[in-house]
C-alpha cells in the first residue's frame, strides 16, 4: 500500500488553495489561486478553479489519498433541483438591511440572540434567502437547497447535500442550544424551512467521492469527503483551540477570534455570538471581527500605491512610540462586526497632524486591531470563559510587532504556532476524522514557535489609551448611523 496523504481545498476573501498533508498531519505541496472575494461570486468559476488545482497537486505527488476536506469564506449558495446555482452567491460582505429591518420590526432581539447565539446582523444568510423571496419569487420557488459554499463544493464532489452546525448558525435559523433548525425563527423570517439541508456534524463524511469526479481529478474514488465547516472556526481547530482557557485569532483579510469555550455562555448585551465547535464537546465565543489585514493590503496598495512593501512599513512603524503619537485608525472599511455590529461603519482616522507619515497610520491600523480584541476578550471573560492565552495565526502573525502590540494592549501571552495555515490544518483533521482516524487533544495541539509577553511600560500606555478608542468607535457609530439617516432621506 502506497504512501496516504489528505487533500485539502480553502477558498478565502483572497485566494483559492489546495493542498496535500500527509497522515502525520504534515505539510507535503500546496497549489493555490489569487481572487478577490466580493458580496457576489460566481461559483462554478470557483469550482473549476479548484478541479485544475487538484490537477496540479496530483501531477506532483505519488501519494495515494485518503480523504477530502473543504472550507470556505460564509456565503450563501441557492441551488436548483438539478443542482444549478440561480444566482451568484452572496457572501457575508453582502448586506441585506432592508431584511434586517423587516425581521427586527417583528422579533424581539434578545430572544433572537437566545435561540440563536448572535446578533441580528445584515450579513446572516436567511436574510439572503428572504431577499430572493421578495426580490424574485419566480427564482425562489426554483431554489431546492440554500447553503453555504463550502457545502456546494462538498456536493458537487459527492452529489449529497448538507451542512455542518456551526455553518447552520450563519443562517440565523438554528436554534444553538438544541442543535437543530427552528421553526419559530424560519417562521418569523417568512421562508421556507424544506430549503434548507441536512445537518452533520463536522467531523461526519458528507458523502463518498462520485466515480465521475474521481475520473475528472485524478482521485480515488469512494474516498470520504468531510463535512467540515466556515473558514474562521476550521481555522481555530488547525490553531489548536482544542481546549477551554485559549483564544484564536485567525488573521487574514478579516480578522475571526474565538475564545475555546467547554459550556454553553452568552453575553447579556449580545456583542459576541456563540456557535459548537467543530470538534464535539466545545463551543465557540467570540466573532468575526471588521477588516484588519484587508486594510493593511489597501493601505499599502491603494492609498500608497505600493511604494512600501507590508514588512518595510512594518519595519519603520516598528520606531513609532505605542499610541501612534495621538492617531487613531478605524479600519473597518466595509462596516463593524464583532463586537461593535455596525455596518454603516467605515474606515476613519483621527488626530492626525503634518508631522504624521505612513508610519503612524500603519502603527494606529495594528493597534486599533489590539483594542478591538482587547474588548472581545473583556466581553467573553465578563461572560465567565476565562482565557489565560491567545494563539494567533495567519498572514498578520509574521509580525512581531503585531503580536507585541497586540500582547502589550490585551494583557494576554500571545504565542504564535508552527503553521501557519490552520484552516489548511483544521480541514486536513476534519478529512482524517472523517475517514476514521482518532486524535487525542495534545495530538491536535498546534506546536509553538514563538511567545509574547505584555510589555509593562507599553501596556500602561495602551490601558490608558483604550478608553479613547472605545469613545471614538462610540461616536463613528453615531455619525454614520446619521450620514446612513441622511441618505435614506434625501
Amino acid at each position: 500500500m502506497g504512501k496516504k496523504a489528505y487533500l485539502t481545498i480553502d477558498v478565502g476573501s483572497s485566494s483559492i488553495r489546495v493542498s496535500l498533508f500527509d497522515n502525520s498531519l504534515e505539510f507535503l505541496l500546496a497549489k493555490s489561486k489569487k481572487i478577490l472575494a466580493s458580496p457576489s461570486i460566481d461559483v462554478n468559476l470557483y469550482f473549476n478553479e479548484i478541479k485544475g488545482l487538484i490537477r496540479q497537486v496530483m501531477e506532483k505527488t505519488d501519494y495515494e489519498i485518503c480523504a477530502v476536506g473543504a472550507s470556505s469564506l460564509v456565503g450563501w449558495v441557492a441551488l436548483s433541483q438539478d443542482g444549478t446555482p440561480l444566482a451568484p452567491a452572496l457572501t457575508w460582505m453582502d448586506q441585506k438591511k432592508e431584511e434586517q429591518e423587516e425581521f427586527s420590526r417583528s422579533f424581539d432581539p434578545n430572544e433572537f440572540y437566545e435561540r440563536n447565539g448572535r446578533k441580528l446582523s445584515p450579513e446572516l444568510g436567511g436574510l439572503k434567502l428572504r431577499h430572493f423571496k421578495n426580490a424574485d419569487p419566480a427564482l425562489y420557488s426554483k431554489i431546492s437547497i440554500f447553503f453555504t459554499i463550502k457545502d456546494f463544493i462538498n456536493y458537487r464532489l459527492t452529489g449529497n447535500a448538507c451542512i455542518d452546525y456551526t455553518s447552520a448558525c450563519y443562517t440565523m435559523l438554528l436554534n444553538v442550544r438544541e442543535m437543530d433548525w427552528d421553526e419559530r425563527l424560519i417562521d418569523a423570517l417568512g421562508v421556507d424551512g424544506s430549503k434548507l439541508p441536512r445537518l452533520k456534524a463536522s467531523w461526519e463524511a458528507a458523502g463518498s467521492l462520485t466515480k465521475e469526479m474521481a475520473e475528472e481529478l485524478g482521485l480515488p474514488a469512494g474516498i470520504p469527503v468531510a463535512v467540515s465547516g466556515p473558514d474562521g472556526s476550521v481555522g481555530v481547530l488547525g490553531a489548536g483551540g482544542v481546549k477551554g482557557g485559549v483564544a484564536v485569532s485567525v488573521m487574514g483579510t478579516t480578522d475571526v477570534t474565538f475564545a475555546v469555550s467547554d459550556r454553553w455562555a452568552v453575553d447579556p448585551e449580545n456583542r459576541v455570538m456563540t456557535n459548537p465547535h467543530v470538534l464535539p464537546g466545545l463551543w465557540l465565543v467570540g466573532g468575526s471581527l471588521g477588516l484588519s489585514g484587508g486594510t493593511l493590503d489597501w493601505m499599502s496598495n491603494a492609498l500608497l500605491e505600493g511604494r512600501h512593501s507590508l514588512k518595510e512599513l512594518d519595519d519603520m512603524s516598528s520606531k513609532v512610540a505605542p499610541g501612534a503619537e495621538g492617531v487613531l485608525f478605524i479600519p473597518s472599511l466595509t462596516g463593524e462586526r464583532t463586537p461593535f455590529w455596525n455596518a454603516n461603519v467605515r474606515g476613519t482616522v483621527t488626530g492626525l497632524t503634518p508631522s504624521h507619515g505612513p508610519r503612524h497610520l500603519f502603527r494606529a491600523l495594528l493597534e486599533a486591531n489590539g483594542y478591538t480584541i482587547r474588548n472581545v476578550m473583556e466581553i467573553i471573560e465578563n461572560a465567565g470563559i476565562p482565557v489565560c492565552r491567545i494563539i494567533s495565526i495567519g498572514g498578520g502573525a509574521r509580525s512581531d510587532l503585531w503580536m507585541q502590540i497586540k500582547s502589550s494592549i490585551t494583557g494576554k501571552t500571545v504565542v504564535v504556532p508552527r503553521i501557519l495555515e490552520a484552516t489548511t490544518r483544521g480541514c486536513v483533521i476534519l478529512a482524517a476524522l472523517a475517514a476514521g482516524e482518532q486524535f487525542s487533544k495534545e495530538q491536535l495541539e498546534n506546536p509553538v514557535d514563538r511567545i509574547f509577553e505584555p510589555r509593562l511600560p507599553d501596556k500602561e500606555q495602551y490601558d490608558a489609551l483604550y478608553p479613547e478608542y472605545l469613545s471614538l468607535m462610540k461616536l463613528a457609530c453615531q455619525f454614520y448611523d446619521l450620514v446612513q439617516e441622511n441618505k435614506a432621506d434625501s
